[in-house]
């Protein structure tokens, strides 16, 4: 074991033992009979205290270090200040809170660093039509902010996957995998990795030398590069990420699992892609960027609404507010002020549940809503973009 990996180990033991065991070691030495002192004694509290301190629903951060990775991305390197870094796995992402001329709204972003490191690093980039993305891109060192504890599902579960790991990324859907590499890169590559990773030119791709460097006479690690608009004079690999590439670079398709990453048209691409291959839905993973970029271009959209039509949101119990069709209800919600809970934006986790009282929405497919909230009329406000006037109860 690596001098590293030992000294993470120790930091994650560290945290389990002070948080669980010191807790609990401390109460037992309060209470040395089980009489009234045990009755009194808040054992619940203890847990949930416990819980939270292992995944705390929210965290207080700190920017230390602004690192420039492309022309276009860089990564934010933060320190927690009400507490340490709590455990996490490779995969998993944070939701970052900010607020803009008055307005409050949060950002969900992969965690590219690895776990027990002492800075939380988020990579993004530039996208001057953006909202959040733009005013990120000024923040300096000593900004605070707060965050969600680590959350999601999109990680390696050895108990499912198979230990021939293939991660397909399009620009910053880079950053998962990078946690996800650097952490196998510090256990010595227990398992085999394939980085199919496509970015629109050669000179704006994040993380590229630290990637050359990972496979560099490495037989564990593999990587390979894909530029939809390289000059023609390049002599690079030069496409999209389709069957054709996926059967050049990964010969044995009936033992990988397939994790995917990146903006939407690509993700739609490579799941057909896999699909035509043979691939069963069960080894292919992924983890989408937010609500779709045009939803007028999802199917089922009404295709005489324009995205700029106007209508009236009303909250039970509250006021009415604007409503654009082009975008979702949390979105109108956050421009109104009202700050609604909201983690993924992208309909999986449902923090931002609202019930649906009277009007309709548009919810595209694919959508993660439970059955038993279709049928009482819940929506996921992140992915349901108003079609009318729309009351909502936002009380949970």
């Amino acid at each position: 074991m690596s001098h590293n990996l030992r000294v993470r180990a120790r930091q994650v033991l560290d945290d389990l033992g002070q948080i669980v065991g010191g807790q609990v070691r401390a109460q037992a030495l309060r209470h040395t009979s089980w009489g009234a002192d045990h009755a009194r004694t808040d054992w619940a509290g203890q847990a949930r205290s416990a819980v939270a301190g292992i995944h705390p629903p929210s965290m207080e951060l700190e920017l230390r270090e602004v690192v420039e990775l492309s022309p276009t991305t860089r990564s934010l390197r933060f320190a927690r200040r009400d507490g340490r870094l709590p455990p996490f796995r490779a995969g998993q992402h944070v939701s970052l809170a900010v607020e803009i001329d008055g307005i409050r709204s949060s950002r969900p972003y992969s965690i590219s660093s690895v776990p027990g490191e002492p800075l939380l690093e988020l990579t993004l980039r530039d996208d001057p039509s953006g909202f959040v993305a733009p005013w990120l891109f000024r923040v300096q060192p000593g900004w605070r902010t707060r965050s969600s504890g680590p959350t999601g599902t999109f990680h390696h579960e050895p108990l499912r996957d198979s230990d021939a790991l293939v991660f397909v990324a399009g620009g910053t859907g880079i950053t998962p995998f990078m946690a996800m590499l650097r952490e196998l890169e510090i256990l010595g590559w227990p398992r085999k990795a394939t980085l199919i990773f496509g970015n629109r030119s050669p000179d704006d791709v994040p993380f590229a030398a630290e990637l050359r460097r990972m496979a560099r006479g490495n037989p564990a690690f593999r990587v390979v590069f894909v530029y939809s608009d390289a000059p023609a004079a390049k002599r690079v690999r030069k496409g999209f990420i389709d069957g054709a590439v996926i059967r050049g670079v990964v010969p044995a398709l009936d033992s990988a699992t397939f994790f995917l990453c990146g903006p939407e048209p690509m993700l739609a691409l490579v799941r057909g892609e896999l699909a035509a291959l043979g691939v069963p839905r069960r080894r292919v993973r992924s983890e989408d960027f937010g609500p779709p970029a045009r939803i007028t271009e999802q199917p089922g959209w009404p295709a005489d609404l324009s995205p700029e039509s106007l209508f009236e949101l009303c909250v039970v119990g509250g006021e009415r507010y604007p409503a654009r069709a082009g975008e979702p209800l949390l979105v109108a919600m956050e421009r109104a002020g009202l700050a609604p809970a909201s983690t993924c934006r992208t309909g999986a986790c449902g923090d931002c549940r609202v019930k649906l009282v009277s009007g309709r929405v548009f919810v595209p497919e694919g959508t993660a809503v439970r059955q038993s909230d279709r049928e009482h009329g819940y929506v996921h406000a992140c992915m349901a973009w108003p079609l009318e006037d729309c009351t909502i109860d936002a009380v949970r």
